[in-house]
């Protein structure tokens, strides 16, 4: 894994990829986050996120990487947002496929325990879910297929964190509005 500076980024040409690029939402302990990262963040006023908020960049191979965390006051929750660019395998091997090569990042950001993967597929039949304390069910992945809905499942079930979580029709997601 390449730390970049944003001087480093710039120079380099550094984009994250896609339209829309990959976005994953990941849990994180944000009070060891800066001290993990080699390099500075930038702070940026609107960040990629409609919010302030400081970013890293990095590449992991072919892997382009901006990590960008909210302002404290914002994100009581404890998370980060990375994005990235989707790389050629993944149109084989499933998107979530993402985060083995995300787990190079640092400790404090559990990779294993997504809270969203955006997925290239939008009518899916197949819906990765982890129930919360409220009862409800949030969609974390849109599955390619059932295959690739049990390829995530057997990666998240390697960490005790996730024993709920599973797979479900699109139908179980909530309409918020009634």
């Amino acid at each position: 894994m390449e730390w970049l500076s944003l001087e480093q980024a710039l120079a380099q040409g550094f984009q994250v990829r896609g339209d829309p690029p990959q976005y994953l939402e990941l849990p994180a302990e944000l009070d060891r986050l800066a001290s993990q990262i080699p390099t500075p963040a930038h702070f940026e006023q609107i960040g990629i996120a409609p919010s302030p908020s400081y970013q890293w960049f990095a590449r992991i191979g072919e892997r382009a990487i901006i990590v960008e965390r909210e302002k404290p006051a914002i994100n009581p929750e404890g998370r980060v947002f990375v994005y990235t660019n989707y790389l050629p395998k993944q149109n084989e091997l499933g998107d979530w496929t993402s985060l083995l090569d995300l787990a190079e990042l640092p400790s404090s950001i559990y990779v294993t325990r997504p809270r969203y993967i955006l997925s290239r597929t939008l009518d899916p039949e197949h819906v990765l879910f982890r129930p919360d304390e409220m009862g409800n069910n949030l969609p974390v992945y849109n599955a390619a297929s059932r295959h690739d809905a049990e390829g995530l499942l057997a990666f998240l079930k390697q960490d005790s964190f996730n024993e709920l979580c599973f797979i479900g029709p699109p139908s179980l997601i909530r309409d918020p509005s009634g």
